[in-house]
């Protein structure tokens, strides 16, 4: 090899490394640097619903363990990350059964409470497996997990958590989310990375027993991809929302099951939660730039504007005509909230400092055992907690019948959604978002006629097309985490091949 040759070589390996390093920096820059609850600041961030029997049951995942309510958000108890069975930076993703047993993922299994969830039991998954994902429809449950080298292991129990079964193994897959589908018993959805170079989402017709590739045409081949709904009404449609390395993000809705999927959403920040009406006629999404306000579309979302709100949401969920708010209780009053008006109002359901604690539980009861010891302390830290003062307190009731504004569902219970509209809107061009800063610098003539745009129009272009789960103040930072190693990964393939005088491809 010539010198010229030698040196050309020499300077790609340090170029390789030097984006390993740069990924690694980006890293310790993204990880949020607070205080307070395992040096973090006290926030609500993932949470889950119950249905059926359980509907009144809610629980919210926060930096300080888990804040459980048994009467849909009038009275909140405390259950800390001791009597889950872990303790450290970790949120715990949860699922609730239609009977209300709570499965909470941890770092080394999964965890099981029924009742008044103030006894908890690990579940047998045949090892310490870190638990990625829970989901749950009625009484089935689904966990994945991942092994210590970034496979996956699936886990499918039908008897309401008394018995896991496992499906599906596959080392060269790494799951981010996972869920089920409400329509379908056997189908399972999972989005994740094939060999940390490419993103996916995964379909399983036959209960998770086998999966099939997808979908995997996203923007960005490292983009991580979370699975923010699966339709109630139908299998076949899905919204996914992915979160790029460069803190951009983008909202894709399937039609197919996950075979094709369409942008509908593009930011330059991260898009934190998306959820829909039954049949995705109406959707909303929330981002995590400062000042943002809740984006909705009553088109399947080919158009969206700004909702009244100014709450900025850390994740969304919908539930029989309620739609459910986890919030940053220092930046807007509360942690948990609900909306009866399509997210134009919110009610204050949760602040911290109205918690009861672990008192709740009876003597002897793993939560009362565990944390009572820890509780004043906290206590007093959350009593510490100075927000702006939040909207009226009050409880959203249910109503499977709840007349929302949007498309109206026809005799089926299918949303009526012109399919043909849909996909003609889809492939218009894009509308990038104007901020409120940008309308701040345009002239007064523009910036007004740019404040009664929409905020978005439909991203198109092909077949393209994910909380709930799911930063910065976007994602938590277990998935922040898998995104770095996803890079690093890939970034030490590239380098690995540089050095030996090839390039991975």
């Amino acid at each position: 090899m010539n010198a010229s040759k030698q040196r050309a070589r020499r300077t790609c390996v340090v170029a390789q490394v030097a984006r390993v390093a740069l990924v690694a920096l980006v890293a310790v820059t993204l990880v949020p640097q607070s205080a307070w609850a395992n040096g973090r600041f006290p926030t609500a961030q993932f949470f889950s619903v119950g249905s059926g029997s359980a509907r009144d049951h809610i629980a919210v995942s926060t930096t300080f363990g888990l804040l459980v309510s048994h009467d849909a958000g009038a009275t909140w108890g405390w259950i800390c990350e001791e009597a889950l069975g872990f303790s450290g930076e970790y949120d715990p993703i949860t699922a609730i059964t239609s009977t209300g047993a709570l499965v909470t993922a941890l770092p080394d299994g999964a965890s099981l409470s029924r009742g008044d969830w103030c006894d908890f039991a690990s579940i047998d998954l045949g090892g310490t497996d870190a638990v990625g994902d829970v989901a749950a429809e009625q009484t089935r449950v689904l966990a994945v997990t991942r092994t210590a080298l970034g496979g996956t292991r699936v886990y499918v129990s039908n008897d309401d958590a008394r018995s896991f079964a496992r499906r599906w193994s596959e080392m060269s897959v790494s799951v981010v989310t996972a869920d089920l589908a409400a329509s379908a018993d056997e189908h399972v959805m999972l989005s994740g990375n094939v060999m940390f170079v490419r993103s996916a989402v995964f379909a399983s017709e036959d209960q998770g027993r086998t999966f099939e590739q997808r979908f995997d045409g996203f923007s960005a081949e490292t983009a991580l991809p979370f699975i923010a709904m699966v339709d109630p009404l139908s299998a076949q449609r899905s919204l996914v929302r992915t979160l790029r390395i460069d803190g951009e993000s983008e909202l894709y809705r399937s039609d197919d099951g996950g075979r094709t999927m369409r942008a509908l959403l593009r930011r330059t920040d991260a898009i934190v939660g998306a959820t829909a009406m039954p049949g995705m006629g109406t959707l909303w999404a929330m981002s995590s730039e400062m000042g943002a306000r809740l984006q909705r579309s009553d088109d399947g979302g080919m158009t969206w504007s700004s909702t009244a709100s100014t709450l900025r949401a850390r994740s969304l969920r919908y539930r029989d005509g309620v739609l459910f708010g986890a919030f940053t209780e220092s930046e807007v009053g509360l942690s948990f909230g609900c909306s009866v008006d399509g997210g134009e109002s919110f009610r204050t359901q949760l602040r911290v400092r109205d918690v009861r604690g672990p008192e709740r539980c009876a003597e002897g009861s793993t939560v009362r055992r565990l944390c009572a010891p820890l509780w004043p302390s906290l206590s007093a830290q959350l009593q510490r907690i100075v927000g702006p003062m939040p909207p009226p307190t009050g409880v959203c009731a249910w109503d499977v019948n709840t007349a929302d504004a949007g498309p109206v569902s026809d005799a089926s219970g299918e949303v009526s959604v012109d399919v043909n509209e849909l996909d003609a809107a889809m492939d218009a061009p894009r509308m990038d978002v104007t901020s409120a800063a940008q309308r701040d610098a345009m002239p007064s003539d523009q910036a007004q006629d740019s404040a009664r745009e929409p905020a978005v129009h439909v991203a198109g272009g092909g077949c393209q097309c994910d909380g709930v789960k799911g930063g910065i103040e976007a994602p938590s930072q277990r998935s922040l985490g898998v995104l770095v190693l996803i890079l690093l990964a890939l970034q030490f393939k590239r380098a690995r091949g540089a050095i030996r005088g090839f390039r991975l491809v």
